[in-house]
């Protein structure tokens, strides 16, 4: 197994997916990367509800109580899956978490 580093990678495990970041964890504990699915719920976007106006503040509100706490501090740290979730976090926090599979590229690549 080659060194790859301390750094941990967070994967928030989203309300909708159930066995894809343990999937995600299998895969990174094969390469020796280090990776915490870390409980998260909804990140509030949902596909397009997020982007309409009429549901605006409440998926930044869901985002807020379910994702924000979470993810804010560890920005060079934090993946996620899906379009929608990488979408919310730039929105709310002002940069976009990498996929999983950005990470793995980035870590096998140096």
């Amino acid at each position: 197994m080659l060194d790859r580093g301390t750094k941990r990678y967070l994967l928030p495990e989203q309300a909708l997916v159930t066995r894809a970041p343990a999937m995600w964890a299998k895969v990174f504990g094969a390469l020796g990367v280090p990776l915490e699915l870390v409980k998260s719920g909804c990140c509030g976007m949902c596909g397009v509800y997020g982007h309409e106006v009429a549901h605006k503040e409440d998926s930044l509100g869901i985002f807020d109580l379910s994702w924000s706490n979470k993810v804010d501090p560890e920005r060079d740290r934090v993946l996620a899956t899906g379009h929608s979730c990488r979408t919310q976090v730039e929105r709310a926090l002002g940069f976009t978490p990498r996929h999983p599979a950005q990470a793995l590229l980035s870590v096998i690549a140096h």
